[in-house]
């Protein structure tokens, strides 16, 4: 029973492979797909930083601390490695321009414009994925809190 060459499923592994290759790479990159990846991944970092600290942030709230103040603390620490990697990211960026300015088609490598845009949709998008995890904890009941381990 060997398979006929003839016959369409007589498709080797090779080719199985050369298919799946092809159809892997004809994929284009949308635009919102870097945004959404980020924000997404910032928010899960500052959820699981805020549920790491969950019982400081009820022993906050036992002694006094106000939501605002929690608030603050968690956006805080999340703005503060945002403005972190937006400065590192742009020095690399200005470093690098030379290299990249033969990728780039109908801007410079360190147009003003584009820099700024880039740097405000990053903090925009940090905003956001900053103030939902700090808002879920200041909503923390110390109670809870300091019960669970």
């Amino acid at each position: 029973m060997g398979a006929d060459a003839g016959h369409p499923r007589a498709v080797s592994l090779a080719q199985r492979s050369v298919v799946v290759v092809r159809r892997t790479h004809d994929r284009r990159w949308r635009p919102g797909q870097t945004p959404a990846a980020k924000t997404i991944g910032t928010y899960g970092v500052l959820s699981y930083m805020v549920t790491e600290r969950r019982r400081e942030i009820g022993i906050r709230v036992a002694l006094g601390a106000t939501r605002q103040a929690v608030l603050r603390m968690i956006l805080r620490q999340g703005l503060g490695l945002t403005a972190s990697g937006i400065l590192i990211g742009l020095v690399i960026a200005l470093v690098s321009g030379r290299a990249i300015a033969s990728l780039l088609f109908g801007v410079t490598a360190t147009d003003p414009a584009t820099m700024a845009g880039v740097v405000a949709l990053i903090a925009g998008a940090a905003l956001v994925a900053c103030y939902v995890p700090g808002h879920a904890a200041s909503r923390v009941d110390p109670l809870v809190a300091l019960r669970d381990e």
